[in-house]
């Protein structure tokens, strides 16, 4: 005599494949995640970041801004304008910068300049710094490593 398997209900496997997707998506919470995006600047604009005063914070916040498509003018090539808050101030009158992003992969901080200071960036630095960007973007993890170590790039997550 044979035996008949019976079929699983769909909304059976529906749920359990619902429960499946939550544990896993549980396992990438926003800390797992940001440690995997690297948050970097490059030593020239850490060093005007550091006259500026601004705090690792504020950039950290502009980056997330940028993620969420808030105060940011795409300039093509991954090559992002993002606003900047002058601390006691508001963005308007804050800071500008140039960043190169990829998402899920990393946002380095390339220039940055005061509002009141310079209108806007022209062809030729926009030419330079989408060729600088694309270099950036294309650096494995290893020589990022490098980078960190040299001090050519700097790691916005940890504290300086």
């Amino acid at each position: 005599m044979a035996t008949s398997k019976k079929a699983v209900p769909f909304f059976v496997l529906r749920h359990a494949l619902q429960i499946f997707i939550a544990q896993k998506l549980e396992q990438y919470d926003s800390k797992s995640y940001s440690y995997n995006m690297k948050n970097l600047c490059t030593k020239w604009f850490n060093k005007w970041a550091q006259k500026a005063k601004l705090s690792n914070e504020s950039l950290l916040e502009a980056i997330n801004n940028l993620e969420k498509g808030l105060s940011a003018a795409d300039l093509g090539s991954n090559l992002y304008k993002v606003r900047v808050q002058r601390s006691g101030k508001g963005k308007s009158s804050g800071f500008r910068t140039i960043i190169v992003y990829r998402n899920n992969d990393k946002a380095i901080f390339l220039y940055g300049f005061a509002k009141n200071e310079k209108s806007n960036i022209d062809k030729t630095e926009l030419k330079y710094f989408k060729k600088l960007g694309n270099d950036l973007l294309a650096l494995d993890a290893e020589q990022i490593a490098d980078s960190l170590k040299k001090q050519i790039l700097f790691d916005l997550e940890v504290s300086s």
